[in-house]
């Protein structure tokens, strides 16, 4: 919708620097939490902003059901990090 199949240039520069972005701060989070769940909470996240972007920008429905599940992506992201020894 927005980047028109990639043929306008803001959304694929966007897009790219966003997942530049991503690996960039994945390495540092390597040193707080061990690889698995570093990547398990690296998909999460991804997951629930790809799910958000979803919902404010191209209008997909914010039931209760698709809360409740972003929600607990959260508490699992979350939950991996205070589980895991550091």
């Amino acid at each position: 919708m927005y980047s028109h199949g990639f043929t306008r240039l803001w959304p694929p520069l966007m897009a790219r620097a966003a997942i530049l972005m991503s690996f960039a701060l994945r390495g540092p989070s390597l040193k707080l939490v061990p690889y698995g769940a570093a990547c398990a909470m690296w998909t999460g996240i991804g997951a629930a902003g790809a799910a958000l972007v979803g919902i404010f920008l191209v209008g997909e429905s914010a039931d209760w059901e698709r809360i409740g599940c972003l929600v607990l992506t959260a508490a699992g992201a979350i939950g991996l990090r205070f589980v895991t020894p550091a």
